[in-house]
């Protein structure tokens, strides 16, 4: 029986490069599908962030965090260049003492 091949210098037979040819194709397919997925999960996940995480939100958090660490230095959300920080009422204190 012949052996029907691409060219006489390759020796692949057509059986094998249609083979190759439609895994390849079937890989990419797949792949196609698998990041399509990952695409509308990642989707999905950031719509129903968007009511949790706002501007609003990150201001109030920004000022819980400086109001439960005294003397820790918070950027504000709505204005990065613009800190937040709140002295320990010991240091204010002491500091009204030595005014005196």
């Amino acid at each position: 029986m012949p052996s029907f091949t691409l060219s006489q210098d390759t020796k692949i037979t057509i059986g094998t490069a249609v083979a190759v040819i439609t895994v390849c194709i079937g890989s990419a397919r797949w792949g196609a599908a698998k990041l399509e997925s990952i695409e509308s999960r990642i989707h999905a996940l950031e719509s129903g962030l968007g009511d949790k995480f706002n501007l609003a939100a990150a201001s109030e958090q920004a000022l819980r965090m400086a109001l439960e660490n005294p003397g820790f230095r918070v950027p504000d959300p709505r204005d990065p260049a613009i800190i937040i920080e709140v002295r320990p009422a010991r240091m204010a204190e002491d500091q009204s003492k030595g005014a005196r």
